[in-house]
């Protein structure tokens, strides 16, 4: 019974500790693959656009910073809008990064909330893990001065 018990536990341990050995190349190459190549693309919601966007591109940075591309369907891809999002700068509620439904959602210090909407809530749950794993990888930058 302990032998079982004992390795039961080492499973869990070791299925659990994936997402913590990912570095930081290969969290944003899982984040990429999930938004940009898709058999159905990912849309993106600002509060100030009037519709949803597809995701056309995104770069992330080592510093948290991440720049969100995206365009209006029928739209010219060169033509995207695009949002900022610095992870480092997110409400302190759960990260500002959570689930709802099937939208993965950031909530920025300064009360604004964007959108990706994706498939399935487990789909979300997948990519906001991505996001708050992401940022454990990143180093905040840091004012010479602080």
């Amino acid at each position: 019974m302990k032998k079982l018990f004992f390795f039961l536990a080492l499973s869990f341990f070791a299925f659990n500790t994936k997402a913590q050995d990912l570095s930081f190349e290969e969290t944003v190459k899982y984040i990429k693959e999930k938004l940009l190549n898709t058999e159905k693309p990912i849309d993106f919601q600002d509060a100030n656009w009037k519709k949803e966007k597809r995701i056309t591109a995104i770069e992330i940075n080592k510093n948290g910073k991440i720049m969100f591309f995206a365009v209006e369907n029928g739209k010219d891809a060169k033509k995207a809008d695009s949002v900022k999002i610095n992870l480092f700068e997110l409400a302190p509620v759960p990260n500002g990064i959570y689930s709802s439904g099937s939208q993965t959602k950031f909530y920025t210090k300064d009360y604004k909330l964007y959108s990706l909407l994706t498939v399935s809530g487990e789909e979300a749950n997948r990519i906001t893990k991505a996001f708050t794993h992401l940022k454990s990888v990143c180093k905040e930058e840091k004012d010479a001065f602080d």
